[in-house]
């Protein structure tokens, strides 16, 4: 209605919120290798059980569904079931209750076959394969799949992460690692190959303070482990954010990367300071 006072118009909305989706039962079909205990108990989504129904548990929530599903398929890739998958999760109404919201939940799986390392390879330029060459039994440290080994994808991921961060102590602090996987369906094999872009070397720009209102701004960069004018070292900055930790002047440090050029990036110390009279001392020792 219009408000006689001013000319406008005053509007009363009447919002009326759906049920809530709640589950009644979990079931899976093409499980051979884990039983249906087994994988609801790595689910965040829960069947209605008085429990449940106390701590509000047994709620549908469609991202949490869909992480859950990504966890099943997980549980199987790392043990050895490269080709596990679901391939379907058919969400129905409970037959059995009057209410709408309550569903049922039907997951079907599929297993397949447990696959094998096969054999790994390294894709890198020239530029690379020097500083390689001249690290190299540090480098076969970072690999954590082997021929032959059965197949875990967590250790597929552990080396991305690895050969991402070596590269980035390096200064090639934007690079990026690609997986590429083979499977060899009559050997039950899968073979990889790692292909790193390193992208250009860095140097560090400028360093900044963001955050701190009380402490100066020296207080932080005299722990810091780089400087402007270095090449970027991924190690050193998580030890620089270590060492401003041990200072006891903040509840919270993030340091943020931001590329300002090709070859250049400015580093961001993020602080939020303690409230005054919540002053924690850190005692410890840390090298370099």
């Amino acid at each position: 209605k219009q408000n006689a006072e001013n000319g406008n118009l005053d509007l009363t909305l009447n919002i009326v919120e759906g049920p809530i989706n709640k589950v009644n039962n979990i079931s899976f079909f093409g499980n051979t290798i884990y039983s249906d205990k087994e994988l609801k108990r790595i689910m965040t989504t829960s069947e209605s059980t008085s429990v449940n129904k106390l701590i509000r548990k047994n709620k549908l929530l469609p991202d949490t569904f869909k992480t859950d599903l990504e966890k099943i398929v997980f549980k199987y890739q790392n043990s050895g079931y490269y080709e596990a998958s679901v391939l379907d999760a058919n969400i129905t109404k409970d037959t059995t209750n009057e209410k709408d919201e309550f569903k049922d939940i039907q997951i079907k799986i599929h297993e397949g076959d447990i696959y094998h390392i096969g054999n790994v390879r390294l894709g890198v330029s020239e530029e690379l394969r020097q500083i390689i060459n001249n690290e190299d039994e540090e480098f076969k440290k970072l690999f954590k799949i082997k021929k032959n080994e059965l197949f875990k994808f967590s250790n597929v991921i552990e080396t991305r992460d690895n050969l991402n961060k070596y590269f980035s102590d390096r200064g090639y602090a934007f690079n990026t690692v690609d997986i590429q996987d083979t499977p060899d369906k009559e050997n039950k094999l899968v073979n990889f190959n790692f292909i790193v872009n390193p992208n250009n070397k860095v140097q560090i720009n400028n360093i900044t303070v963001v955050g701190n209102k009380k402490t100066k701004d020296n207080v932080v960069l005299r722990e810091m482990r780089q400087k402007s004018g270095d090449t970027y070292d991924l190690s050193k900055l998580q030890r620089s954010k270590e060492r401003v930790e041990m200072t006891g002047f903040f509840n919270n440090v993030d340091i943020k990367t931001k590329q300002v050029a090709a070859d250049k990036a400015d580093i961001e110390v993020e602080v939020s300071e303690r409230r005054t009279g919540t002053f924690e001392a850190s005692v410890g020792y840390m090298q370099d």
